[in-house]
């Protein structure tokens, strides 16, 4: 996925999801190894799915949408030594970075991820 497919999944999801913290992780590095197992007795294998680090080491990937501890990590990541906030208001997150465009999402972490990726994604042009 590319950065504006995962701002748009955040931005469209109704609920929080792991998956979407592994759209993000991708795009900074993070992957999937994929094994399957095959045991005796069972019909199919098992699958059995690890998250590679940017450092390739097995890691957990965070839970920036769920957490502002590293949603702000991102956000600090990507657009460091800017100014940001981010609320709960009408049942919604919302959040800016700077004087960027105030985003909304289902968390205040998930709004503050989506606001560190348009800041990413302006920056990339």
């Amino acid at each position: 996925m590319d950065i504006s497919e995962v701002i748009a999944d955040l931005e469209a999801a109704k609920t929080t999801e792991r998956m979407l913290d592994g759209y993000i992780a991708s795009l900074f590095g993070w992957r999937r190894d994929v094994k399957y197992i095959v045991r005796e007795g069972l019909p199919e294998p098992l699958k059995k799915v690890t998250w590679l680090a940017p450092n390739g080491r097995a890691g957990i990937v965070p839970h920036y949408t769920t957490s502002l501890n590293a949603a702000m990590e991102l956000a600090e990541t990507i657009v460091p030594m800017r100014t940001w906030a981010c609320g709960y208001c009408d049942g919604r997150g919302r959040a800016v970075i700077g004087g960027g465009e105030k985003c909304e999402a289902v968390t205040p972490a998930m709004a503050l991820c989506v606001a560190a990726l348009k800041a990413k994604h302006l920056l990339d042009g």
